[in-house]
């Protein structure tokens, strides 16, 4: 869990100890086994690697945004890259946190740049992107493709960003994932499904990671 406590000014609160939270899960107070503190919040350094995070900054929170292009139509994929670069565009030269940016179609996920705080750094690997080519065929169902090619990506993700302890943002930008009917599947089709999710799932609570998906 990872809690951010503000004042009646809206200010954070960083002095707070283990005993000054209490957590409870069906009304019944669980023991908390660890305790961090907050990371720092003194000027972040320059970061331009996994290599030089994980030397200067180890438990730096990070963002990791990837660019959905399995689910997304390639007519919306334009915007979706515009939308990134207004983002961008406002968060100054030095990002607060250290991004990385990655694409994800069918067939691979591509790392468009490591880890970085420099912005012009993202923009620059943002331009040199090229899309992938539409593959949505017209009567065509690629619901299947899409579903896995999504779960697959997400635990790459989380195995590849597990070896930083840092709590990781993880920015999926697209259309969201692929809608279907669970009651069509049969038994054991739901029993699969419900492996590949729970294994997502801890893949990336085990990394630290929190998914938000960008529409």
């Amino acid at each position: 869990l990872d809690v951010v406590v503000t004042n009646s000014n809206g200010e954070v609160v960083t002095n707070l100890k283990r005993e000054d939270f209490q957590v409870y899960e069906d009304k019944l107070p669980q023991v908390i086994q660890t305790f961090d503190p907050p990371p720092s919040t003194s000027a972040n350094p320059p970061i331009h690697s996994t290599a030089e995070l994980d030397r200067v900054e180890p438990d730096a929170p990070v963002n990791v945004i990837v660019l959905d292009e399995i689910n997304t139509r390639f007519q919306d994929e334009a915007f979706a890259r515009y939308s990134l670069k207004r983002f961008l565009d406002q968060q100054g030269n030095t990002l607060e946190h250290p991004t990385l940016l990655a694409a994800v179609d069918l067939n691979r996920l591509t790392l468009l740049s490591d880890y970085t705080t420099s912005r012009d750094d993202l923009l620059s690997a943002l331009d040199r992107h090229f899309t992938t080519s539409p593959w949505h065929t017209e009567g065509r169902s690629w619901q299947v493709e899409e579903f896995n090619a999504s779960f697959m990506a997400l635990m790459e993700i989380a195995e590849a960003t597990s070896g930083h302890p840092g709590h990781k943002s993880l920015l999926w930008i697209g259309r969201g994932f692929p809608r279907f009917d669970p009651s069509a599947l049969s038994p054991p089709q739901s029993q699969t499904l419900r492996q590949v999710i729970e294994a997502c799932a801890n893949g990336l609570r085990d990394a630290r990671a929190s998914l938000y998906t960008v529409e």
